[in-house]
């Protein structure tokens, strides 16, 4: 806010230089009412001429006009710094440039106030000369301060519905992280509820059910390549023992094939 009111006298400054405005100062005291153009009651007409001490009075209402321009800037800046986010980085640009560019409408505001304070000198001076010029002098100063001042009128209210959309903008913006963020922390108590510290046992997952049903399978079926490595010994030795004597006997041989066969299915049982 100094940039824009540092060069203006007419504000109170502290001794930081920064423009400090009184506490009971509300925007609403400066609304679009006191914006309007100044009107004078002195106003010359095709018979009267304005004198030196009517340009002195528009110059005083014109001043008092930027007064309550900066104002209102004042106002716009710092509702703006309260309610921007760090999202909102192109509108804080727009806005800067906004604000420059009316730093710039103001001082060429405040050259053709001089530029007309000149002119009503010099209209002053001829006043005793040729009475039909300067009379047509002050009527196109007359003009040319009206078309000026319609102009900056204009143009300060296309900036000000820039500064409203902008501030609709970051509204937006700030109701979309608020939302964002509640997401955000219902996703993580549905976490904390989901996670293995949580009081209540998670629910076994399909996944899960096949590991510890393959886990089952290949410790039954090492049991039974165990069981089978026995009994492929036992037969091996009963075999041999077979084998010393004059030949194996046919009750020897019809238990050993039952029992492989038994242990056949036994394994196909378990891998199916």
């Amino acid at each position: 806010m100094d940039s824009v009111l540092g060069d203006d006298l007419t504000l109170p400054v502290d001794i930081n230089g920064s423009c400090r405005l009184p506490d009971s100062l509300d925007a609403g005291d400066y609304s679009t009412d006191s914006m309007t153009a100044p009107s004078f009651p002195d106003k010359m007409s095709p018979i009267k001429a304005l004198t030196m001490k009517d340009y002195e009075n528009q110059i005083t209402a014109l001043k008092k006009e930027n007064f309550n321009l900066k104002l209102r800037i004042y106002f716009m800046e710092e509702r703006m710094q309260q309610k921007c986010d760090d999202s909102t980085e192109d509108i804080f640009k727009t806005n800067i440039e906004l604000k420059v560019e009316l730093e710039s409408m103001k001082r060429e505001l405040a050259e053709k106030q001089e530029l007309l304070v000149s002119a009503s000198k010099a209209l002053e001076s001829l006043a005793g000369r040729e009475s039909g010029e300067p009379h047509r002098l002050r009527e196109q100063a007359q003009r040319e301060m009206d078309s000026l001042r319609d102009a900056f009128n204009r143009r300060i209210a296309d900036l000000e519905q820039s500064l409203r959309t902008a501030e609709e903008e970051v509204e937006k913006m700030a109701a979309i992280a608020e939302q964002e963020k509640l997401k955000n922390i219902n996703m993580e108590k549905q976490l904390q509820d989901l996670s293995p510290s949580s009081t209540f046992p998670p629910f076994p997952s399909p996944v899960q059910d096949l590991q510890q049903a393959l886990q089952e399978k290949d410790n039954i079926i090492e049991q039974l390549k165990i069981t089978l490595k026995n009994q492929e010994a036992e037969i091996h030795q009963k075999r041999s023992a077979d084998q010393q004597t004059d030949g194996p006997s046919a009750d020897g041989v019809k238990q050993l094939s039952d029992l492989i066969a038994k242990k056949d299915q036994e394994l196909d049982v378990s891998f199916s």
